[in-house]
């Protein structure tokens, strides 16, 4: 459940890399964000032994840096047939753009600006070729964080072939509006 969390959380799911080049997190980054479930839309789940009626039911998500990785760490509340649970994610990522492990995940971080960064994230397991694109956008003002995460399974490829060359078979699209906490 841990990586099942990991591609839900960010893809819960980070490099620094502008233009292939290493740089600073923005401060308006860094701090506790609270998942506004109301204001929040969910796609269907698309990892396949994910159960159906998976829900989230909560989701607390802090971020830090350091000079050469950031760092994401949270706490879900789901739920779904068997009950409710919390799960934890602590997810750190290179500032360099190398890719980060998480059991059959593999994370990486892009930056798009000061106001905006991607997770992309892979299942590697046999016979899926599911990806995530997360992409976080903060507001001017600092008190908001959309997380847009648009996963797609693709038809499996052939070993050794780029996985998004694969037929689209299907998408689903989740925007999580969270507010940052204070200090």
């Amino acid at each position: 459940m841990r990586w099942f969390a990991g591609i839900c959380f960010f893809t819960l799911a980070i490099s620094c890399a502008s233009f292939g080049q290493v740089g600073t997190v923005p401060a308006n980054w860094t701090g506790t964000w609270k998942l506004d479930v109301k204001q929040s839309t969910f796609g269907a789940v698309l990892v396949p032994w994910a159960p159906a009626n998976l829900k989230v039911v909560s989701q607390t998500l802090r971020i830090q840096h350091t000079d050469n990785e950031i760092r994401l760490l949270g706490d879900t509340v789901i739920s779904d047939d068997i009950g409710s649970r919390t799960t934890h994610d602590d997810i750190r990522l290179s500032l360099d753009a190398t890719p980060t492990q998480v059991g059959p995940i593999s994370l990486s971080f892009r930056r798009i600006g000061a106001f905006e960064f991607e997770i992309i994230s892979t299942i590697n397991v046999p016979d899926t070729n599911l990806g995530e694109v997360s992409r976080f956008v903060f507001s001017s003002d600092g008190s908001k964080l959309t997380e847009t995460k648009i996963q797609t399974e693709r038809a499996p490829v052939p070993a050794g072939t780029d996985k998004s060359k694969g037929g689209v078979i299907r998408t689903s699209k989740f925007i999580l509006v969270f507010d940052k906490l204070a200090a």
